[in-house]
């Protein structure tokens, strides 16, 4: 396993202040909210809807992905599940077993009140990290050899927040290893075997996305996390940086939807963090209409001699002026942050999750008020959302 660090210049966007390590954010002075900040309304554009029609004109839906393998990648695939796909399975289920025994000792006399009371301290700590090196030998198994860091982490008191995006497949899940941060995931995540022992013990913060009390109590526990992390001392054991993919869906990751505002709602610095896999075979995006779901997904990136991954922290940003005051305009701008640093567009569409069918590719969908609305008769469960939504923005 390799992890390449790069280090890059740092750069400030127009609207938002860059945070500066030298001092705490709650120490900062209120005159940054005196700063202009370029308004922005975050209800779509006409530009943003020209972007999306020029987008489809081209086949590059947001929620759309093709494979397009020549002849020699469909040759490789062929003979790599005759060879190595089949060992590097086997064993990404050993590892997975081994981290499942180590959480299963790790919750050994917690309950679950417990558990979101505050961070596990002592040896069950020890075995959290260990856990988290067992993630990251997991993701080695299918392939992810290599994981090149570019910027800096900034530190839990300078930034307790994480937003990750494009979200486009379940193995962006691989910025909560090598960040260490805590993700925000859907309550459902927590019954499925094994991985939802593991995602208890780690302390995933979990909400029923449906449940309006459920989003409320959330929002609730983020802004006791966020808090619990900056009035931390230096050296104290407190929380971890919570990881939030704002998109709140998988997407085909060439362009950036609505960003939910459940990450920006506590006007607390944000740290942009950018996810690319920059292959000639695209075998891990998973979103709404594909001809192959998660298992063909994993059995494709098995397939592959290595996945190249690279994770970019860009510099963390302070809310100011209306992007202290209205979280959706905080939320617009990072993603426009984002989406300049990667060179891709943006589209203002959002997908409510929640009880949606993905059951047959041909759902007839309008786009109404940035909402997609699915035909009434093909509503079922979100398949895409239920394993590769790990964090979301509510």
């Amino acid at each position: 396993m390799m992890t390449v660090r790069e280090r890059s210049p740092k750069k400030v966007a127009p609207f938002l202040e860059a945070k500066s390590s030298s001092h705490h954010y709650f120490d900062v002075k209120r005159t940054i909210d005196t700063v202009e900040a370029q308004e922005v309304d975050p209800s779509p554009s006409n530009n943003d809807l020209d972007t999306q029609q020029e987008l489809e004109r081209r086949g590059i839906g947001a929620f759309s992905h093709r494979l397009n393998a020549n002849w020699c990648q469909i040759l490789q695939i062929i003979l790599m599940s005759c060879t190595l796909a089949p060992l590097r399975l086997c064993c990404f289920f050993i590892v997975l077993l081994l981290n499942y025994c180590v959480c299963r000792v790790g919750l050994i006399g917690l309950s679950d009140d417990r558990l979101i009371e505050g961070p596990l301290l002592g040896w069950r700590r020890g075995l959290q990290a260990i856990s988290y090196g067992l993630g990251r030998i997991m993701y080695f198994t299918l392939g992810l050899h290599w994981v090149t860091i570019k910027g800096d982490q900034a530190s839990p008191r300078e930034a307790p927040v994480l937003v990750v995006a494009p979200h486009a497949t379940f193995v962006d899940t691989i910025a909560v290893i090598m960040s260490g941060a805590t993700p925000v995931g859907k309550d459902d995540f927590k019954d499925l075997p094994i991985l939802g022992v593991i995602g208890k013990f780690v302390q995933i913060l979990f909400v029923k996305r449906e449940n309006p009390q459920s989003r409320k109590l959330a929002l609730q526990e983020i802004r006791k996390h966020t808090f619990d992390i900056s009035k931390s001392k230096a050296g104290e054991v407190t929380w971890r940086q919570l990881l939030i993919f704002p998109e709140g869906t998988c997407t085909n990751g060439k362009a950036l939807i609505y960003f939910k505002v459940g990450a920006f709602q506590n006007n607390v610095p944000v740290q942009p963090v950018i996810i690319r896999y920059p292959n000639r075979l695209d075998t891990l995006t998973w979103t709404w209409d594909q001809s192959y779901g998660a298992l063909g997904c994993l059995w494709l990136t098995l397939c592959q001699f290595y996945i190249k991954t690279e994770i970019e922290f860009l510099p963390v940003q302070i809310p100011a002026g209306s992007a202290a005051q209205d979280p959706r305009v905080f939320a617009h701008k990072i993603r426009q942050v984002i989406s300049d640093a990667m060179g891709i567009p943006v589209i203002d569409l959002r997908l409510e999750d929640g009880k949606l069918s993905v059951g047959s590719r041909d759902v007839l969908h309008v786009v109404i008020e940035e909402d997609i609305i699915l035909d009434p008769s093909k509503l079922g469960y979100n398949y895409v959302d239920f394993t590769g939504n790990l964090g979301l923005g509510m």
